[in-house]
C-alpha cells in the first residue's frame, strides 16, 4: 500500500480571469468551478495547501468591467489558502491592490515589495505540521506596469532568504517559497520547448533553503526539481493544478500535475456579467484566427495579433499598425504552441473583453520610415500590418516607449481616437477580415 501523504502542497498561477471554461484551439478551459472542486477533492483526502503565483485578478469580463476588484472577490470565491502578488494585480495601481487584497480571505504576499503594504510571509497548521510561506512578486514589476517605483524592489534571493531562516526559527517544519516567475519557453515543432535556464539560475542562490517553489508568470510549465527543490509551475489559466505531496518525514514523496475537469460554467462572483457579455454578438469572423508566437504575424487571414493591427490602423485611417503578440496573450496556456483562439462564426462581447482585457488599450499614433518598418518586422514578438512601406502608425499606448527605444530614436506620439477594444469591434462588425 503506498503511504498516505502527510500533507499536499497544490500549486495554480496566472488564472488571469479564467473563471468560464473558455474554448481553446484544443478544446475548452476547465473553468473555476472545476478547478475549485479538483482541489477540493484533493483537501478531502488529507491536509492540503492551495498556494497561487499570482495573475488572477486581471483579465477578461470580471476584471475589466469592475475596475479589477471583481477579480479579487471571484478570486475569492475560488478559495486559494495564500497567493503571491503578480504584475497584473498592480495595474490598477498599489492603492486597488492593497484594497483588492482586503477582499480575499487568503493573505496576498508580495515580500520583495515593502512599499506595496502587503505582508511578506505567512504561516499555517496542516495536520500538525506547521507551513510557512514567502510570496514575491516579479522582479520586472516596474517594467511591466505604468506605476513608476518610490523605492526600489528589493532582491528575491535576499528576500527569501531571510524570510526562509525567520519562518524555520519560528517553527515551520515546512518552507514554501510562492514567487511570480517562472521556467521560459518557445514554439516547438510539437507545442513548446521548455527553457529552465535564467529561472534556476535566478533561484540557485535560494532554492536549497526552501522545501517546494511555486511559480508562474512565464505561462509556461514546469512540474519536477530544479537545484533539488521541487518546483510546482502547471499549465496557467486553471489548465491545470500541480502537486507535490510530503510524506511522514516531510520528504517531497511524489510531484504530478492534473487537468481538472470536466469543465463547468461559472456561478459565483462576476458570472452574471459573463452571461451578460457572452449574450451580445460584436460581429462574425469568417475563420479562425490564432496568436502562436513566431509565426503568421502579419498575416490577418491567420494571425490574431495581425488582425487586431489591421483593426487599429483601419479604425484610425493610418496606413500601419503595430500590436504586440504578448498583448494579446491572455486566453490559453501554450500546450500546442498558441496564446490565444478566437473561432470562426459569431464573436461576442465577452470575447472581446477576454482578448483584450488590460485597464488600458488606449492606442497613441507615429509616423515610421521605411527604416523602421523594416527593423519592427523583424521582432517576433510585434504583429505589423502595413498597406504601404511608410506613414502613419498605430499602437497601443503600452508598447509605443518600448518601440521608440528599439529604434533608438524618439517618436513624437499623439493620442487616437479609437482605442484597441473599439478598434476590434468596428472590425468584427464588417463581418470580415481587415486589410
Amino acid at each position: 500500500m503506498p503511504e498516505i501523504p502527510r500533507l499536499r502542497v497544490v500549486a495554480t498561477n496566472d488564472l488571469l480571469g479564467s473563471f468560464h471554461p473558455w474554448p481553446t484551439s484544443y478544446g475548452r478551459l476547465p473553468g473555476g468551478a472545476a478547478l475549485r472542486d479538483a482541489v477540493l477533492r484533493l483537501k478531502s483526502q488529507g491536509p492540503a495547501l492551495w498556494a497561487d503565483a499570482g495573475d488572477f485578478a486581471q483579465g477578461g469580463v470580471i476584471s475589466t468591467l469592475t475596475g479589477g476588484l471583481g477579480g479579487f472577490t471571484a478570486m475569492d470565491e475560488l478559495g486559494p489558502d495564500v497567493a503571491a502578488a503578480g504584475n497584473h494585480e498592480f495595474d490598477w495601481g498599489t492603492a486597488t491592490v492593497r484594497q483588492g487584497a482586503r477582499l480575499l480571505s487568503a493573505p496576498l504576499l508580495c515580500a520583495n515589495h515593502p512599499a506595496a503594504g502587503l505582508p511578506a510571509t505567512a504561516a499555517f497548521e496542516l495536520g500538525g505540521v506547521t507551513a510557512g510561506v514567502v510570496g514575491c512578486t516579479t522582479p520586472d514589476l516596474f517594467r511591466l506596469i505604468r506605476e513608476r517605483p518610490e523605492v526600489p524592489l528589493a532582491g528575491m534571493a535576499g528576500v527569501i532568504g531571510r524570510a526562509a531562516r525567520t519562518l524555520r526559527g519560528e517553527g515551520c517544519d515546512l518552507v514554501i517559497a510562492i514567487v511570480h516567475d517562472g521556467v521560459d519557453w518557445r514554439p516547438g515543432p510539437r507545442g513548446v520547448r521548455h527553457l529552465p535556464a535564467r529561472f534556476a539560475a535566478a533561484i540557485r542562490p535560494w532554492a536549497h533553503l526552501v522545501d517546494v517553489i511555486v511559480a508562474g508568470h512565464t505561462l509556461g510549465r514546469w512540474i519536477g526539481t530544479l537545484h533539488g527543490t521541487p518546483v510546482l509551475q502547471p499549465w496557467a489559466f486553471g489548465q491545470e493544478i500541480g502537486v507535490v505531496e510530503f510524506d511522514s518525514a516531510l520528504k517531497p514523496a511524489r510531484m504530478y500535475a492534473e487537468t481538472p475537469g470536466p469543465p463547468a460554467p461559472w456561478h459565483g462572483h462576476g458570472g452574471d456579467l459573463i452571461a451578460a457579455a457572452r449574450s451580445r454578438v460584436v460581429g462574425t469572423l469568417a475563420r479562425p484566427l490564432r496568436n502562436r508566437l513566431g509565426t503568421d504575424r502579419s498575416l490577418p487571414a491567420y494571425s490574431l495579433p495581425a488582425y487586431v493591427a489591421a483593426a487599429m490602423a483601419g479604425a484610425n485611417d493610418c496606413d500601419i499598425g503595430i500590436f504586440g503578440c504578448w498583448s494579446i496573450a491572455t486566453g490559453q496556456p501554450p500546450l500546442d504552441g498558441v496564446l490565444a483562439w478566437l473561432d470562426a462564426g459569431e464573436v461576442t462581447e465577452a470575447d472581446v473583453l477576454r482578448l483584450v482585457p488590460y485597464s488600458d488599450d488606449s492606442v497613441v499614433l507615429a509616423s515610421l520610415t521605411e527604416s523602421d518598418l523594416a527593423r519592427l518586422r523583424r521582432r517576433d514578438d510585434l504583429a505589423v500590418w502595413a498597406r504601404a512601406p511608410r506613414g502613419r502608425a498605430a499602437m497601443t499606448r503600452y508598447a509605443s516607449t518600448e518601440i521608440a527605444a528599439h529604434l533608438g530614436r524618439p517618436l513624437e506620439f499623439e493620442p487616437a481616437d479609437t482605442g484597441v477594444r473599439p478598434s476590434l469591434r468596428i472590425a468584427l462588425s464588417e463581418g470580415d477580415r481587415p486589410g
